[in-house]
């Protein structure tokens, strides 16, 4: 009878591994027995509770260590008692005992944690779906409305679920696609880089526990969650509906190690279209980030505000104060009357800067205009000396290559202003890639060389051409080769 209860036992403590995933090993607390001590337990006759060593799939699994050992003391303080009445080993019952509680409880718990999963993705859904965008108050109150960037964001997003806006720096792009989409709801905006994992990123946003590692899987059903949730809010809502994310791509990092982000994206988007995925690039050059998928690439590209729309956006920062429309009773291009003394700092501003809208908003925190004229020629000048005399490894990839390009836009190239304003008809900003490619090295190695060696030039995906990376470097240009920027 002994030897039939003994090999109940030894079959109980083969079965339960392979029924519950773990690993129950006996602590070996004494010389005497695998599981009492003669100054223990043993003395008054209870089991001692079996260490429990749990070998599961994550850390999520050793936070219920303390729960299942606590049920398997319980069970183990029932053995003594069974052994005392049956006149059986302590130790055999208590393992039999201990470990058969402990597996229909284990089964219990692992069903728990699986119901957890649904749990937080539920309460992920809700906090998607309240997720909101809009600018700070601060920008807000001078923000310049990009009515162009608007109408094709939203043109693009009628017909497809996957867009890109890209542009140079300082242009105003994330700020124009956060006030598209300020009255939109279930908007999501997250960063994204080499460093900066983009499922990393969108768990933080929805504020999931650290312990729930957020998968491709589990953010598809997160987004299906979303959807379903905003049809029983409101039971209008189309079955085309779909939550937005906007990922901004950071500028200073390694082209190349994006691919996997930026698939990722592109699968929930233009593939399975369920959500409206909008990548917001930091600057021109980041379009060499993008794998080369140009089908499905619906490009936005933001431009530097044109000439009335640069008045209207110091109009709001409220700088030299003019009426433009009144001050210019003939057309732009033609000068011959005299216009206002803040009409023609403005003239000066845009001939000298730009009109791009971080140039223009430094300008106006400026307390001395022409103190900010010096400072932006010298930073322009630097960072052209930069490339211009850039020691490279190949003739296509040094200073010589680079200033070639620069003399090349000067003679062939104009942003059409003057110091006594805008001309249309002189405008033509591009020089062709094609001419280019004679003598300089690849587009991608350029872009990389130039953007870490003075980033005077860039190139203009949308028409194939190499332009000024700004108008401040294009005056410097035509300070350091007077020759060629007169011709």
């Amino acid at each position: 009878a002994d030897i039939s209860r003994s090999m109940f036992a030894s079959a109980s403590l083969l079965w339960f591994p392979l029924a519950t995933g773990f690993v129950v090993r006996a602590a070996i607390v004494g010389p005497a027995s695998p599981l009492t001590c003669q100054t223990g337990p043993r003395a008054v006759g209870w089991p001692v509770v079996p260490q429990i060593s749990m070998v599961g799939t994550g850390a999520g699994e050793q936070k219920l260590r303390p729960v299942l050992l606590a049920i398997t003391g319980a069970t183990a303080t029932s053995a003594g008692i069974v052994a005392r009445v049956f006149g059986l080993s302590t130790s055999v019952v208590g393992s039999v005992v201990g470990l058969g509680g402990f597996a229909i409880t284990a089964t219990s718990l692992m069903k728990w944690w699986q119901d957890r999963d649904a749990t937080i993705e539920n309460k992920a859904a809700r906090v998607l779906l309240d997720s909101r965008v809009e600018l700070p108050s601060s920008k807000r109150a001078v923000f310049m409305l990009r009515k162009q960037l608007a109408g094709a964001l939203r043109a693009t997003l009628e017909r497809t679920a996957y867009a890109i806006v890209g542009g140079p720096r300082g242009c105003g792009k994330s700020t124009g696609v956060i006030d598209s989409l300020s009255n939109v709801t279930a908007v999501l905006k997250v960063k994204m880089g080499a460093d900066i994992k983009v499922l990393v990123s969108i768990a933080q946003e929805l504020g999931t526990p650290s312990s729930f590692k957020l998968t491709e899987m589990r953010l598809t059903n997160i987004l299906r969650k979303t959807a379903t949730l905003m049809k029983e809010r409101d039971a209008t809502t189309p079955d085309s509906w779909r939550p937005t994310i906007i990922a901004e791509l950071n500028r200073n990092e390694v082209i190349g190690k994006y691919d996997s982000h930026v698939t990722l994206l592109k699968e929930i988007g233009a593939d399975e279209t369920l959500a409206n995925v909008i990548l917001v690039l930091s600057d021109a050059d980041a379009v060499f980030a993008m794998p080369n998928d140009r089908d499905r690439q619906n490009q936005i590209w933001v431009e530097d505000l044109d000439e009335p729309g640069a008045h209207a956006y110091l109009d709001t920062l409220d700088v030299l104060p003019c009426d433009y429309l009144n001050e210019l009773e003939l057309p732009p291009c033609d000068r011959s009357s005299t216009p206002g003394t803040n009409l023609a700092l403005r003239n000066k501003l845009f001939f000298e800067a730009g009109t791009r809208v971080m140039t223009l908003t430094s300008a106006a925190e400026t307390q001395v205009l022409s103190q900010f004229f010096v400072d932006a020629d010298r930073d322009g000048r630097r960072e052209l000396r930069e490339l211009v005399y850039l020691k490279g490894g190949v003739p296509e990839a040094s200073g010589p290559a680079f200033t070639r390009l620069i003399k090349d836009l000067l003679e062939h190239t104009s942003n059409g202003w003057s110091p006594h304003g805008f001309d249309k008809r002189a405008e033509n900003l591009g020089l062709p890639a094609e001419i280019v490619d004679e003598y300089l090295v690849g587009k991608k190695i350029a872009s990389k060389i130039y953007r870490e060696n003075g980033h005077c030039v860039l190139y203009h995906e949308p028409t194939d051409t190499y332009r000024f990376h700004s108008t401040i470097h294009r005056r410097a240009a035509e300070n350091m080769f007077p020759e060629e920027a007169a011709r």
